[in-house]
């Protein structure tokens, strides 16, 4: 339902990331092979993790049965962390920041927090792309110039660094709790 209370204008895409970004960021994420997963892998792994979840939180509430389950059953572990190992120069900022965005858009309210070890890396690589990819195609919120797009108290994503960074690092993201909470680690 569009405008409804609580329901995210971008509802359709919850489930679609690669659509999402094809479409409201307007660059295609890259496929690999079994061997080599690409963007579009990554995605389709974040994308079963978010079903899982949404279908599990269904289940619970009693709004879906045993019988109408599709993508997770009772007592399965959901793979909600997604690590992804590569060299330089494969897209994997990239797909952080399409990931961000589709997350925020998507799942209202959410947190986000993503974190790289120096202030130049996180502000200069992750969040350059969520910043140029918002503001191009006028997405909802405001994206400042610092690692930080707000839209309301309790929807807001921000980039720490995990180094001291000049007294711009060492920061934490301690007692924070939401329907929607996503973790993004750049440069692990």
């Amino acid at each position: 339902k569009r405008g409804a209370v609580g329901v995210s204008p971008f509802a359709e895409y919850r489930f679609e990331p690669i659509r999402y970004i094809i479409e409201k960021l307007g660059w295609h994420p890259w496929a690999g092979d079994a061997e080599h997963p690409g963007q579009v892998e990554v995605l389709q792994a974040y994308e079963l993790a978010l079903r899982q979840l949404h279908e599990r939180y269904d289940y619970e509430q009693g709004n879906l049965t045993a019988d109408q389950l599709q993508y997770w059953t009772p007592g399965q572990v959901i793979k909600n962390r997604i690590r992804v190992e590569s060299g330089h120069t494969t897209g994997k900022t990239k797909g952080a920041s399409g990931i961000v965005s589709h997350f925020f858009d998507t799942c209202t309210p959410s947190i986000i927090y993503s974190f790289a070890p120096g202030y130049e890396q996180i502000n200069d690589l992750l969040w350059k792309e969520i910043r140029t990819d918002r503001r191009a195609n006028d997405l909802p919120g405001r994206t400042l110039d610092t690692p930080e797009l707000k839209y309301k108290a309790d929807h807001f994503a921000k980039g720490r660094a995990t180094n001291d960074a000049g007294g711009k690092g060492t920061e934490r993201s301690q007692g924070q709790h939401g329907k929607y909470l996503m973790f993004v680690i750049d440069e692990a």
